[in-house]
């Protein structure tokens, strides 16, 4: 990884952090359109999660089988609840 994509990589963990810092679960889509507005590429926003080890959870629709999409948390820290 070059300089360049590693200042990509590094402001996209910033900009998820500052839009997960709630604690509440996000539609993955709705981060994905938000990053893409805010210059921010899919492919580096996912290896931005990767690294931040975002968790990444199905959603299912009440009633309806298969699940409607994925959400991101931030990971719990160690001793919070």
């Amino acid at each position: 990884m070059d300089s360049v994509e590693v200042g990509k990589v590094a402001e996209a963990r910033a900009w998820l952090l500052e839009a997960l810092a709630d604690g509440q679960p996000h539609l993955a889509g709705d981060l994905q359109a938000r990053a893409r507005e805010a210059g921010i590429v899919t492919r580096t926003l996912r290896h931005a999660a990767g690294q931040l080890h975002i968790q990444v959870e199905p959603v299912h629709t009440p009633g309806k089988r298969g699940f409607a999409g994925w959400q991101w948390t931030l990971p719990q820290r160690e001793g919070a609840r």
